[in-house]
């Protein structure tokens, strides 16, 4: 069905580029859309002074959240930041080209100043550089990534893999550069650069895009997992780049290879770790990474059922009256020593270890003396006894 519609005007309006429309919105999330659209806007007024955290409380977003919007579209190559210290002087809306076409000179972009900080050059003073990348560096914008490897990021251009600079994230092989032009080819991996950046709502870093790549092409993970990786780690509210590669290689060790078997050994997770808390009686957080460990260990290494598991933290709620993984972490020890893998032979472990602990405690019997001297000279202290209830 075709839609009519119809233009009566407006007393006020902002202009837009079509080529904003057709090929850059639909690939960005709607927070960078919205703080694009408002720098248009305020372009166009008489004055165009702005300050972030003005733009952040007017479209109900933090700081960080409008700055990652601006350093994404100065990665799709239609802003400039001109930066100094840190801290961003002001905002070039670009002429907005489809990908490909040649670059403008910087002199026809609208600036934007951030009042309260030093003035940024003139753009007739910037003019010159033709590609986007000197764009960029004239204008003293260096993104996140460009500071860590000290090389300029080739502009992203809209659902085209970036290509990162030659720096291997630590724990990762370094994917080569004409590998991940290859993989720019690869529908699949394309994919996973969408989906990750949807998740992860921000443009991906050189050492996410080495991650993905060396999974994909190293570890052989499917397309389908990456994705369920980016999914988990987001919503367990940990987005890192060292925790997506942690859970990674742990998925890898322990011979997981598709998105099923992940979801499978993270219903298994959750449920053991539910369990351990409801036994230790532990309410109102999670388990830290160290009590994640420990369940761990007892799970995979001394591979003890969850209700053997749940009578050793009886044992040890019984012994020291609260939450202890460490003493837990010994009875559990000392059961695998004993070939212990039900709760009955637990109960059995149990029992003879009280018998031994019993006789061990069990004073020697007294030599034969005297009559007048066969018995135990004790100096009890009255008010601890009765303080402690023995009495």
């Amino acid at each position: 069905m075709e839609l009519y519609i119809e233009n009566k005007g407006f007393s006020g309006f902002t202009a837009v580029p079509n080529a904003f429309l057709d090929i850059y919105m639909p690939e960005a999330g709607g927070e960078f859309i919205k703080v694009y659209l408002y720098l248009i806007r305020a372009a166009q007024q008489s004055s165009s002074g702005i300050d972030i955290s003005d733009l952040a409380d007017r479209l109900h977003y933090t700081e960080k959240d409008v700055l990652r919007a601006l350093r994404y579209w100065e990665k799709q190559g239609i802003l400039a930041l001109s930066e100094s210290g840190g801290e961003i002087l002001s905002v070039s809306i670009l002429p907005v080209a489809a990908p490909g076409e040649e670059s403008v000179r910087l002199k026809e972009a609208d600036v934007i100043s951030m009042p309260g900080r030093k003035p940024a050059a003139s753009a007739e003073a910037l003019q010159g550089p033709e590609t986007d990348a000197d764009l960029k560096l004239a204008a003293g914008g260096v993104s996140s990534d460009d500071s860590l490897t000290g090389q300029p990021e080739k502009t992203a251009e809209p659902g085209v893999v970036p290509v990162p600079a030659k720096q291997a994230p630590q724990g990762v092989r370094a994917v080569s550069v004409d590998e991940l032009a290859d993989l720019q080819e690869d529908r699949d991996f394309a994919e996973v650069v969408y989906v990750a950046e949807m998740y992860l709502k921000r443009t991906l870093s050189s050492k996410d895009v080495q991650l993905f790549a060396y999974l994909y092409k190293d570890l052989a993970f499917p397309a389908e997992l990456i994705e369920y990786l980016v999914e988990y780690c987001v919503n367990g509210g940990h987005a890192s780049y060292k925790y997506m590669e942690s859970v990674a290689i742990g998925w890898h060790e322990e011979g997981i290879r598709s998105a099923d078997e992940a979801r499978e050994a993270h219903q298994e997770y959750s449920t053991e770790n539910r369990r351990v808390m409801q036994a230790f009686g532990i309410s109102g957080r999670t388990l830290a990474m160290r009590e994640k460990q420990f369940v761990k260990r007892w799970r995979k290494d001394l591979g003890m059922p969850l209700d053997v598991i749940t009578e050793a933290i009886n044992a040890t709620m019984t012994a020291t009256h609260q939450p202890s993984f460490e003493y837990t972490d010994r009875i559990l020890s000392d059961w695998y020593d004993k070939g212990v893998k039900s709760v009955a032979q637990a109960k059995e472990a149990q029992t003879a270890r009280k018998i031994i602990r019993k006789r061990q405690a069990a004073p020697e019997k007294p030599e034969n003396r005297s009559r007048l001297v066969n018995f135990d000279q004790r100096q009890a202290d009255l008010a601890a006894l009765l303080k402690d209830g023995n009495w």
